[in-house]
C-alpha cells in the first residue's frame, strides 16, 4: 500500500499564495501544485530537493497560482494539467499581472485537460480530481490517497474562496463544498491556496461557511 505523500508548501509573491510540492517518497516523483510566482526559486528548491518534478497540476488558474507555470515547464520539460473552464483566466494572466504589479507572466500550454473523477499519478501514489468550480467556473480540488486534499481557493481555515470575480458564484461554491468536500472523512487534510492546512473535521464544525452556508449569501454574490 502506498504511503502519505511529501508535502512541502512554499509561499510565492504579493498575495502569498501556497505552491505545493507533493511527492511520492518511495519513487521520487513529485508534481507541483498551483506554482504561483516567483519561479527561480522554486526552480531551485525543486533542483535542490531530490525529488523528480514531471507534472505541474493546477486547481485554478488566477495570476497567483499560474504565474510560474511557463517558466517551470520549460525547465524541467514537464505537462500543465488545468481544467478547460479555467483558459479565460489563463489568458487573461499577463493583463492581470500588469495590473497588479506582476510583470512578465507568461500563458503556458496546456497539456492536459482535468475532469471529475480523472486519476494523475504521483509515482506509486495516485491523484484524484473533483471539479469545484464556485471560486471560478473551473476550479478543482485534487485528492491524493484520499486523506490529502489541495482546495485552491474553494476553502480556508475559517472561510471559503471569494466569489465576485469573473466565473464565480457562492451557490456554486456551496454546492461543491457540499457534494465533493464534505462528504470525505474528517481526518482529510485540506491544503488550500492561502494559509495553514487545517483537518476537514475541524472545518465541519467551526467554519461558518461549511455550518451555515445561507447566513453569508448576500454577502458573497
Amino acid at each position: 500500500m502506498p504511503s502519505d505523500p511529501h508535502v512541502a508548501v512554499l509561499v510565492t509573491g504579493p498575495f502569498q499564495e501556497n505552491t505545493y510540492l507533493v511527492a511520492d517518497g518511495a519513487t521520487r516523483k513529485a508534481i507541483l501544485v498551483d506554482p504561483g510566482y516567483n519561479w527561480d526559486e522554486l526552480i531551485d528548491y525543486v533542483k535542490q530537493s531530490g525529488f523528480t518534478v514531471d507534472k505541474i497540476v493546477n486547481t485554478h488558474a488566477h495570476l497567483d497560482h499560474a504565474g510560474a507555470v511557463a517558466p517551470i515547464c520549460r525547465a524541467f520539460g514537464c505537462p500543465f494539467y488545468l481544467h478547460e473552464g479555467e483558459m479565460g483566466n489563463l489568458l487573461n494572466m499577463p493583463r492581470a499581472g500588469m495590473m497588479f504589479g506582476m510583470p512578465g507572466l507568461e500563458v503556458p500550454e496546456v497539456h492536459h485537460k482535468l475532469h471529475d473523477g480523472m486519476e494523475i499519478p504521483i509515482g506509486e501514489l495516485t491523484l484524484k480530481v473533483l471539479e469545484t468550480p464556485g471560486h471560478t467556473a473551473g476550479g478543482c480540488s485534487l485528492l491524493v490517497e484520499e486523506r490529502h486534499l489541495f482546495v485552491g481557493d474553494t476553502v480556508f481555515r475559517g472561510s471559503v474562496g471569494r466569489t465576485d470575480l469573473p466565473g464565480g458564484n457562492y451557490d456554486t461554491l456551496v454546492r461543491s463544498i457540499q457534494t465533493k468536500i464534505l462528504p470525505l472523512s474528517d481526518d482529510t487534510i485540506l491544503y488550500p491556496g492561502h494559509g495553514p492546512h487545517t483537518p476537514l473535521g475541524y472545518e465541519r464544525k467551526h467554519n461558518p461557511f461549511l455550518v451555515n452556508p445561507d447566513m453569508f449569501r448576500d454577502q458573497m454574490v
